[in-house]
């Protein structure tokens, strides 16, 4: 991996989908970046909207989770 993207998230989801629309429209070859959605803790379903993009669309997101 040469690039990691990390993104901070607190009841975002509203942004989610255009922010990992960008991120993996990008013109740079998915093998070479990875992409870390940290959550601090949202109670809205953010987790469940990035899951069910990544799910739906093949994208390769790592979720990491503060209660």
């Amino acid at each position: 991996m040469d690039i990691s993207v990390v993104i901070p998230n607190y009841n975002y989801q509203r942004f989610l989908p255009e922010c990992l629309s960008s991120v993996f429209g990008s013109n740079i070859d998915p093998s070479r970046y990875e992409v870390l959605l940290v959550d601090d803790a949202s109670t809205d379903i953010s987790v469940a909207t990035a899951m069910d993009l990544s799910f739906h669309n093949g994208w390769n997101i790592r979720i990491i989770r503060h209660d």
